[in-house]
């Protein structure tokens, strides 16, 4: 009897994912970084709207951080496949052109079906048996 851990048998795309997921969340966090270093460094006159602008920014932000940082963290089951598709199209839909490049490619290689039957916990020897 063979005993399968559970990244024997994982897709390259699954590290890419794990890789893209906290590049992502790491981005996110240095630019809310940046958004709260400008916030307490640069003098303002005290009727600056930007300060409103800059609290709903670094809101958007810290959400994209959490979005991005949360998914290597799920068990791998069928819901964590169907998360890492949102998480591709959201990337592709956000005015942040440096995700282009990398999401689609992962996504290409994402919806395959050796990535879908890995997250479903399906091996390659049930999936044999099921065609004999």
């Amino acid at each position: 009897m063979i005993i399968r851990t559970s990244t024997e048998g994982r897709p390259g795309v699954v590290t890419w994912w794990i890789v893209y997921c906290f590049v992502g969340a790491a981005l996110s966090l240095g630019v809310l970084a940046l958004y709260f270093v400008g916030v307490f460094m640069a003098p303002r006159p005290s009727d600056d709207p930007r300060p409103v602008e800059i609290i709903i920014s670094s809101s958007v932000q810290f959400a994209s951080a959490v979005f991005l940082g949360v998914g290597p963290f799920l068990r791998r089951s069928r819901g964590t496949w169907t998360f890492g598709i949102i998480q591709f199209a959201i990337s592709t839909l956000c005015s942040c052109f440096f995700c282009l490049p990398f999401s689609i490619p992962l996504f290409i290689y994402w919806i395959r079906p050796e990535c879908r039957d890995w997250f479903s916990g399906r091996s390659e020897r049930q999936m044999i048996e099921v065609f004999e």
